[in-house]
């Protein structure tokens, strides 16, 4: 199949059953319970993750690791 042209779909879109394959995130998480729950729900999708407990740790690993797709942080609400 192509898109726009002669231009074809990257082989990480092929499989529609794990439509997160071939993508690589970063959780920035401190809870255990959160952290194996949201990598359990990407890696079911197909995504590779690797997690850190907090932005220092993140700020660390990606000073020497420039692979990853995105990161997932949780975003503290105060009032």
């Amino acid at each position: 199949s192509s898109l726009a042209g002669d231009e074809r779909v990257p082989s990480r879109f092929a499989d529609t059953s794990k439509p997160l394959h071939g993508f690589k995130f970063l959780l920035i998480e401190d809870s255990v319970d959160n952290q194996k729950l949201i990598k359990h729900a990407l890696r079911r999708f197909g995504a590779e993750v690797e997690v850190v407990e907090n932005g220092k740790e993140a700020v660390e690993l990606l000073t020497d690791d420039h692979s990853f797709d995105g990161a997932i942080r949780n975003v503290p609400y105060h009032i």
